[in-house]
């Protein structure tokens, strides 16, 4: 999409700074970890479902599983 060009710059950036920075590829790694644990994994905890979480995060109610 258009308007998402710009976004796709910056994380192509990202990408081409980490490959040539070892420290950059540290802080990343350990930064999506943390995002992963912090933010991620909580959206798929059932207590969760229908109630909102931390950092302003909320979960749909109702959802089917297959």
């Amino acid at each position: 999409m258009r308007s998402e060009e710009a976004l796709y710059e910056q994380i192509n950036a990202l990408l081409h700074a980490v490959k040539k920075d070892s420290k950059l590829k540290a802080i990343a790694t350990a930064t999506a970890i943390d995002a992963d644990k912090n933010y991620i994994m909580p959206l798929f905890q059932f207590q969760n479902l229908g109630y909102p979480i931390k950092y302003n995060w909320t979960t749909q109610v109702g959802i089917r599983l297959p």
